[in-house]
């Protein structure tokens, strides 16, 4: 009995102190108040808060201030490849290619405001000053995208859709990359705190609530979060949303529909700003960043997909970690669009050719049936042999060679097969037949030893092509005329209904 007690109690322990870590943790940093923009820059975390900029390397275990050259309030942050970009008061933005240690002020073109918003986008900066100001050199010179005035506090750009949202003036929107603006206020306070875009909707956040446009910004409507909205972030397929107002973190798993908080172990719920790793959540508040682990508030919706492939000889899984030769249902798992596993499942089809050569003599036969051929010269970089388009294939020269079969979709090659010997028996040890004169220019004789009833005689080339053809009878010499082939070596074969005999000639 006193054995199964101390078991329960430990057991209770276990549970007990996996839920208490089972919540957001404070880090020991920044020591300045309001963290107003945090930004991730490998695996360094950046905040902002008030006049000076902190950073972290070890997820909030440790900070330090990289502050060395800012001047002003600081108000936004954003990463562009090892470039960390500031936005400040008074028209400055400060360039880091050092992870803070120097600042540089990078605001040509920009008027005295304050830049509130810096957002990343390519190679592409955006500024949010008095209007929007665009940098496609690394901060060297700004220019304003805008024929309009009013307080930018946040951008978001997706492909060639621009929002900017204002302290006044509600959302203004730029679908072909700020050439022309309008705004998108119907349904929507005047006062807009911070703007995402996700996939095709629209989200902004207000002083009086988090709202939502499923119509590229045609008309707004409320959520059911009513509070103060500063900061979204997006992981996966999971929308997270911050409250300034003193309501925490917000979280949507169904694409910005319904949202709860998600607010364990968070004793700051006044929320300035969001940034996240691969491995946390991080939050801004008026005290402190703090952090919660994505594995704990990360809720993926898995999806399945079915697939109907044909492939030759074999097919690498769309994950890669597969290749598969033989037909049937195969599985597959990859990550879907919101990071979450898609099933696959494969309905496949291998397709093979049988690129197999049976070789008799000087005659090469593909055994493959109810396909095309075309014969090739693997001694001159498998050149095509013209005309050579046969199941079966003579050489007339030696060498080697090989088919290419296309059957069932797929094309593939035989390995080489060597003829030689070509015209040596008939020429060294037969005798039915002599040819004169040899090298010849046009004309050359034939002359048989004794004459035959019916005769054929044929003209190759040493790729086996036929160039010429005769037939005479009853009689023992024929003389054939090679003025109009190129020179070169050929072969003359004589056959009757006793002997086939095959002799070379040279043609000057």
């Amino acid at each position: 009995m006193n054995k199964l007690i101390v078991t329960t109690i430990t057991l209770l322990c276990f549970v007990m102190l996996q839920n208490v870590s089972a919540q957001w943790q404070v880090t020991t940093g920044p020591t300045q108040p309001n963290v107003t923009s945090e930004c991730i820059s490998g695996s360094n975390l950046f905040a902002s808060a008030g006049t000076s900029v902190s950073l972290t390397a070890n997820d909030g275990t440790n900070w330090s201030l990289v502050s060395n050259g800012l001047v002003g309030n600081i108000y936004g942050l954003a990463v562009k490849g090892i470039d960390v970009y500031v936005g400040a008061s008074a028209g400055a933005v400060f360039q880091s290619a050092n992870n803070g240690t120097n600042w540089t002020n990078t605001s040509s073109g920009l008027p005295a405001y304050d830049v509130r918003a810096i957002t990343v986008d390519g190679n592409d900066i955006y500024a949010g000053d008095n209007g929007v100001y665009k940098s496609t050199n690394n901060g060297l010179l700004w220019t304003s995208i805008t024929s309009w005035n009013a307080t930018v506090v946040s951008i978001a750009v997706s492909g060639t859709t621009i929002l900017a949202a204002t302290l006044s003036s509600g959302i203004y929107m730029s679908a072909n990359g700020g050439s022309s603006w309008n705004t998108i206020n119907t349904g929507l306070p005047s006062q807009v705190n911070c703007v995402i875009i996700y996939g095709t909707t629209f989200f902004a956040g207000t002083n009086t609530g988090l709202y939502i446009s499923t119509n590229s910004g045609g008309s707004w409507s409320v959520t059911n979060v009513p509070d103060a909205i500063s900061s979204f972030t997006v992981i996966g397929n999971n929308l997270f949303a911050a409250s300034s107002s003193g309501a925490g973190v917000f979280q949507s798993i169904n694409g910005g529909t319904v949202w709860s908080t998600i607010n364990a172990g968070l004793t700051n719920l006044t929320v300035y700003s969001l940034a996240h790793n691969a491995t946390y959540l991080f939050a801004g508040t008026t005290g402190y960043v703090w952090r919660r682990l994505i594995s704990e508030v990360f809720i993926c919706t898995p999806t399945s997909a079915n697939i109907t492939q044909n492939s030759c000889n074999s097919y690498t899984s769309p994950s890669g970690n597969y290749t598969w030769t033989t037909s049937g249902i195969h599985l597959d798992t990859i990550p879907n669009a919101g990071g979450c596993d898609s099933t696959l499942t494969i309905n496949l089809t291998i397709n093979t050719v049988n690129n197999s050569v049976t070789q008799n003599g000087f005659t090469l036969s593909a055994n493959a049936t109810t396909a095309t051929y075309q014969w090739l010269n693997c001694n001159n970089n498998f050149a095509v042999i013209n005309g050579a388009t046969n199941q079966f294939f003579t050489a007339t020269a030696n060498g080697n060679y090989a088919v290419e079969v296309t059957q069932n979709g797929c094309t593939d090659t035989s390995a080489c097969y060597t003829i030689t010997g070509v015209g040596i028996n008939e020429i060294t040890t037969s005798n039915n037949f002599q040819l004169f004169p040899n090298p010849t220019a046009d004309l050359v004789t034939v002359q048989l030893h004794s004459p035959c009833s019916t005769c054929t005689i044929e003209i190759s080339n040493t790729l086996g092509e036929v160039v010429q053809s005769a037939e005479f009878k009853v009689q023992s010499i024929a003389t054939l005329n090679l003025q109009s082939l190129p020179s070169g070596i050929y072969f003359i074969k004589v056959k009757s209904d006793k002997w086939s005999e095959v002799k070379r000639v040279v043609k000057e």
